[in-house]
């Protein structure tokens, strides 16, 4: 049989199909070759296809993956209305082992023109996030200007209309004009309103004209969508229960029959109620959250009320018996859930949504662990938070409350033990040292014993570290700072830079400002070390007054630089924020720092140990 070789991702780990460019309607035979040798003596693995449809829709098909000569064989469907595909093949796991995507021919041999355009997502933040992609922009740019050279004539859509002048032909007069022209058009929707009105302020920088926009479409359309919003946005900020319930019964009387949202989502009527649910269990009232549920919700989003509102019962230690029925409930709705198969997203194959569903019964399994302990149920909460433990990457705090459960049920020695394992790898928090220290009874002081495996994650995360070293020119970039000034990173060249990208509105950005202000203070004194931090993807209209506001509000130090055209963060490649760059002394990029994963201290050690080995000749 002839392969065509779409990606080869690894040496010696490849994922074949046949034929190269498959069309709609047709079958594909899908080859995967691995030298890993976890998976040699696997007969079988799980794999899929997922299909974009001229909308862009996903639609997964389950593969199985049967041994075959060097490697696995597998064939699936394409469907009559796909547009583009992507193949994977998971691991044991479900996660994806490889994945290639492929436009489809139609029946004339040519590229589909629609495919272009679902490539362009598959190597976007799309792909990433719905089928373990690597984002490639240059990538998905390409397929994206791909699609429009294939056009003969612009876009009919509004939004597609207006990109694809602005985007591609560059031409901002006729996408002025196509937005300017929109009151005239008797057909325009509250949605083409608020997309012009976006692009107008944000891309064309046009405020007056992004605001007479918007005044029209509140004025035509009085009881929009826009209406919504507003309540749910007051609710949101709205801190008193009360006075959240008294928001979302005039948003009742605003919209009596509010219709079911599209594709059995989310209505805004049912997300405020959401936010009056969580307001009373996290005032630990369990029986008046409960009381709040629709009786209609059903799977994998009732399991995850269920288990929020019993996680803040246990965090207030209040309404313990209520919380851990309602516990239980949401690990038999899962187990339901798996058993049926009800509920599957059409964009899951089956192998990914069973996945999905042990993945949230391990989480939830914590929580129900936890008030098995807080009420003194110790054998059964140990049980459970061993299948919590069973989670890839367990969060730190899981991994305290299961050995602070198996001290309950097994021998000190073995707690030890295992503690001892997590802190010498630097996996652990303030609980496991205490409980570390308090169960200690070997030779030497319990500090003595403590700091020779603290000393030993240190040097074992330096050199995992050293392991993701870069080398790669910074790119450069001039910005100014909260006082106009202008700041050029050249100006640093001789000291060591950390670059963090953040935004007021997001929240581990701020979850992690603690951190950093540590840092901050470490090297106020320090004129070799610079940190700086690059307020960007900000969506307030005065987004200088934006970052001011938020810097007088909070006790931070930091130097502020304004990204306001979102530049230097696209030249960085940054995908998500928090994102942290460190440059050495030479003006070369060394290492990156995506996210924050909630431990303060952990996080000045990190940034520290990456500042030092920057900074060494």
């Amino acid at each position: 049989m002839h392969f065509t070789l779409l990606l080869l991702a690894l040496l010696h780990d490849t994922l074949l199909v046949n034929p190269a460019t498959p069309q709609p309607g047709t079958q594909v035979t899908v080859h995967y070759t691995s030298e890993d040798k976890a998976l040699a003596k696997k007969r079988e693995l799980a794999g899929g296809l997922f299909s974009f449809n001229k909308k862009n829709n996903i639609q997964a098909q389950d593969l199985s993956f049967h041994r075959d000569g060097d490697g696995w064989t597998a064939t699936g469907s394409v469907p009559d209305t796909a547009t583009a595909i992507v193949l994977s093949v998971f691991d044991p796991a479900g996660k994806p082992l490889k994945v290639v995507a492929s436009g489809l021919n139609g029946a004339d041999g040519q590229p589909l023109r629609d495919g272009y355009k679902a490539l362009a997502e598959a190597y976007g933040n799309f792909g990433k996030f719905a089928f373990g992609m690597t984002p490639d922009k240059d990538r998905a740019d390409g397929f994206q200007q791909q699609y429009w050279a294939s056009l003969t004539e612009a876009p009919t859509a509004f939004y597609d209309k207006v990109t694809y002048y602005l985007a591609y032909k560059k031409d901002t007069t006729r996408a002025l004009k196509e937005i300017s022209s929109l009151p005239l058009d008797t057909s325009a929707t509250e949605s083409t309103y608020t997309t012009a009105a976006f692009i107008a302020g944000r891309q064309l920088k046009d405020k007056p004209l992004s605001d007479i926009l918007t005044n029209l479409f509140h004025q035509k359309y009085p009881s929009g969508d826009w209406l919504k919003m507003d309540f749910y946005r007051k609710e949101s900020a709205a801190v008193d229960v009360e006075e959240k319930k008294k928001i979302l019964d005039a948003y009742k009387k605003a919209f009596p029959n509010e219709p079911p949202a599209p594709g059995g989502g989310m209505t805004i009527g049912r997300a405020m109620n959401q936010g009056i649910i969580y307001a009373y269990a996290e005032k630990g009232d369990v029986n008046e959250a409960v009381k709040r549920i629709p009786p209609d919700l059903r799977g994998s989003s009732l399991a995850a009320l269920y288990n929020n509102i019993a996680w803040s019962a246990v965090e207030k230690g209040q309404s313990l018996a209520e919380a851990t029925a309602l516990s239980k409930a949401s690990l038999d709705t899962l187990t339901a859930l798996e058993a049926s198969g009800e509920g599957k997203p059409a964009y899951y194959t089956k192998t990914q949504y069973v996945q999905e569903l042990k993945n949230s019964y391990a989480l939830y399994a914590d929580t129900y662990a936890y008030l098995l302990y807080k009420t003194g149920d110790y054998k059964n909460a140990f049980s459970f938070e061993s299948i919590a433990m069973k989670i890839a990457d367990a969060d730190k705090s899981i991994v305290g409350r299961y050995y602070l459960m198996m001290e309950k049920v097994e021998k000190p020695s073995k707690v030890i033990a295992g503690l001892s394992t997590y802190i010498a790898k630097g996996d652990y928090d303030s609980s496991m040292v205490a409980e570390y220290k308090r169960l200690y009874n070997g030779s030497g002081s319990a500090d003595d014993a403590l700091a020779a495996l603290e000393s030993k994650a240190k040097a074992a995360k330096q050199a995992e570290m050293i392991k993701t070293i870069l080398n790669e020119p910074a790119a450069h970039f001039v910005l100014r700072d909260l006082k106009g000034d202008k700041v050029s990173l050249d100006s640093y060249r001789g000291k060591t830079v950390v670059l963090d990208f953040w935004a007021t509105w997001c929240g581990p950005c701020k979850a992690s400002f603690p951190a950093m202000q540590k840092l901050v203070d470490k090297h106020k004194a320090d004129n070799n070390v610079v940190l700086l931090f690059i307020d960007t993807w900000e969506n307030a209209d005065d987004k200088n007054k934006n970052a001011s506001d938020f810097a007088a509000a909070n006790p931070y130090t930091f130097h502020i630089l304004m990204d306001n055209d979102n530049d230097v963060v696209g030249k960085y490649k940054v995908e998500g924020i928090p994102t942290k760059f460190v440059i050495d002394p030479n003006g070369n990029l060394r290492f990156k720092a995506v996210g924050f994963n909630g431990d303060t201290q952990a996080t000045v050690e990190e940034m520290e140990s990456m500042i030092q080995l920057a900074t060494k000749p």
